[in-house]
């Protein structure tokens, strides 16, 4: 018999999902951060349909997805030994500001009618060293926010529904403010959004503990990198996380820079469409975040990542196979629940497992499987797409993850014992 659960005991359990927001410098950060993402995904989505509505191209929207993201290959690891030597607040600072300037061209240009693809191309570049260098940053300065180091876990999962409250508000707001002013003014939200999160590293105060003057010569940077790549080799654990993070940023991630072609190709839609698509998938991300945010126990994360997988995969399958737009919805739903599932399980794993002294390299190290291959992916589906049509293209690259994740369901328990060695 179905027993409802005491009141009482639902409040705590609800205050628990949310504990990490007891941190002031969390919270503020928590906030701005929020707000700045939905201003990314607002020019996220404008970005999409404005390179197809000028080119038509579906290849040249992999080209400026590899153009924006391939820079988290080559710059992200490096990045990663700065993250753990250097003052993260001062440093996210300037990146901010750096990313709202760069925005901010953005819409002069368009909203001039002076922009090309070539200046769309390079200015994706520039945007992406500048986020490639930044992500290691953001990622590892979570622990110095918390007044409670307990509290990180919860912390990441908190994170993950921020990044995806704001993957389906933004992509709702770009396709109305696309249909009524054009894709210049998503550029313009997105520069004044990262107000709000300067704003709140101007307020947060955080302790710096002393370190002792370090050498950043290429030798040194090269040296600590390399320690950072062995000590993740050394865990098989580790490995298995890493690989299957990699291979789903590989063949299933590049499916949203191709998301454009989708709305107007397969679904006859508009920009309006663009939007809801990419809604349905941050609203099933959002879900799938809030549901980790009640898991208190990492270890139980381990097994998730292979079920995540299989959803991922599913879903972009289900949503490339059909016509009709109720089910692309439905099917995004699901692919956004196994994508947060299976990026969010696998980043709490690694922080909370890691070692503090290596924590930042890892970080960067998932970020270069997790960010890092996407470009490669967009650009290798994009010119696939362009030959053997889009459909087939996406429900190839699905079914090879969806198999290498059940394959991963097999050896979870090796992970688990392994990360803990």
């Amino acid at each position: 018999m179905f027993v409802f659960p005491r009141y009482d005991t639902f409040i705590k359990k609800a205050k628990n999902g949310f504990i990490s927001l007891s941190s002031p410098n969390f919270r503020k950060f928590f906030l701005g951060q929020t707000t700045s993402f939905i201003g990314s995904w607002v020019q996220n989505i404008g970005m999409g349909w404005l390179v197809y509505r000028l080119t038509g191209s579906i290849a040249l929207l992999g080209v400026v997805g590899f153009s924006s993201q391939i820079p988290a290959l080559l710059i992200t690891p490096f990045a990663g030994v700065f993250a753990d030597k250097l003052n993260r607040k001062k440093v996210m600072l300037f990146t901010q500001l750096t990313m709202m300037v760069i925005a901010l061209l953005f819409a002069t240009l368009t909203l001039t009618n002076t922009i090309t693809v070539g200046m769309i191309v390079f200015l994706s570049v520039i945007n992406g060293l500048v986020v490639a260098f930044d992500t290691p940053f953001r990622h590892s300065i979570l622990s110095d926010l918390l007044d409670n180091k307990e509290h990180l876990s919860n912390a990441v999962a908190l994170n993950s529904i921020m990044v995806n409250t704001s993957r389906l508000v933004g992509p709702a707001i770009a396709g109305f403010l696309i249909s009524a002013f054009g894709e210049g003014i998503c550029f313009l939200v997105n520069s004044l959004s990262f107000l709000a999160i300067i704003v709140a590293l101007l307020s947060i105060r955080i302790k710096i503990p002393h370190q002792p003057k370090v050498s950043y010569s290429p030798k040194v940077i090269t040296d600590e990198l390399l320690n950072g790549i062995r000590y993740a080799k050394s865990n098989a654990g580790f490995r298995q996380i890493f690989l299957i993070v990699f291979l789903s940023s590989l063949l299933c991630l590049p499916f949203q820079n191709l998301m454009p072609a989708f709305a107007k190709d397969v679904f006859s839609g508009d920009s309006k469409t663009l939007g809801l698509l990419s809604g349905a998938f941050g609203l099933g991300a959002l879900i799938g975040a809030f549901v980790l945010g009640q898991i208190s126990t990492p270890l139980k994360l381990v097994r998730l990542i292979g079920y995540a997988g299989v959803m991922l995969s599913g879903g972009i399958i289900l949503f490339s196979s059909s016509n009709m737009i109720g089910i692309a919805y439905v099917a995004l739903a699901i692919a956004g629940f196994g994508m947060i599932s299976l990026f969010a399980s696998s980043n709490t794993i690694i922080q909370v497992y890691s070692k503090n002294e290596f924590r930042g390299r890892m970080i960067s190290l998932y970020n270069v499987s997790f960010l890092g291959l996407t470009p490669i992916g967009s650009l290798l589906l994009g010119l696939a797409a362009q030959h053997i049509g889009l459909q087939p293209t996406i429900i190839i690259s699905s079914v090879i993850f969806m198999a290498m994740s059940i394959n991963y369901l097999f050896r979870y328990k090796f992970v688990q014992r392994k990360i803990q060695s």
